[in-house]
This record gives C-alpha cells, structure tokens and sequence, in this order.
C-alpha cells in the first residue's frame, strides 16, 4: 500500500477506516506498507499505524513499514518499545550498472 499524506489525531481515524478487516483479509500474505508520501505529526498518527500494522498481523499478514521520512522516524523512535518486533524496510538505491543498462533513446522525444 502507497500512503500518502499527515497521520495525526485529526485523521487517524478515517485512516483506519481505509483498512477495514474484511477487505485486508484478502491481501497477499506479505503486505509493505510505503510511507514515502506520509508523515507522521503525533502520537495519533503513530498509534493508528501500529494499529493498522497490528491488524495485518492477526490476519496472519506479513507486514512491514517503508520509507520513513526522518521526521516520522524521529517521533516514532520516542516510543521505540511499541515497535519492537516491527519490521522496517528501506528502498534500495538504483545502482549506476542497472541505470546503464537502459537504453538512452527511450523517452518522449524518442524516434522509432
């Protein structure tokens, strides 16, 4: 799931409105929640994420949390105990090989 936007008391409810257990129940087994548009303001918004974390899990999901931003980073690491076990993934950098590979012609001003 791609999320976007602010977590914070005002809208940490209609976020977990979003998740509702009888749809999530139908996911894959490994679920990775992106937050690389989402920020997080306050203990709200870190306590609706957990939630919905712990959702997945008592679906018997695999979930996990990507792409922080270091300001939501900052305010969940104050409550470092409520993540623990919490599996955090970072998106790899593209390597310059894998850049190289591409070829240079593709794009909207290509000729075919």
């Amino acid at each position: 799931y791609n999320i976007s936007g602010p977590l914070f008391f005002a809208t940490s409810q209609s976020f977990l409105d979003t998740f509702p257990a009888e749809e999530i129940e139908h996911d894959p087994e490994d679920v990775i929640l992106l937050l690389e548009g989402a920020e997080i303001f306050d203990s709200s918004g870190m306590v609706a994420l957990k939630k919905l974390h712990d959702r997945f899990e008592a679906l018997g999901k695999v979930a996990a949390l990507s792409s922080l931003s270091p300001t939501s980073r900052r305010i969940m690491e104050k409550s470092a105990s409520m993540w623990e076990g919490v599996s955090f993934l970072e998106v790899e950098e593209i390597d310059e090989e894998a850049l190289e590979s591409i070829p240079s012609n593709i794009g909207p001003h290509s000729e075919m």
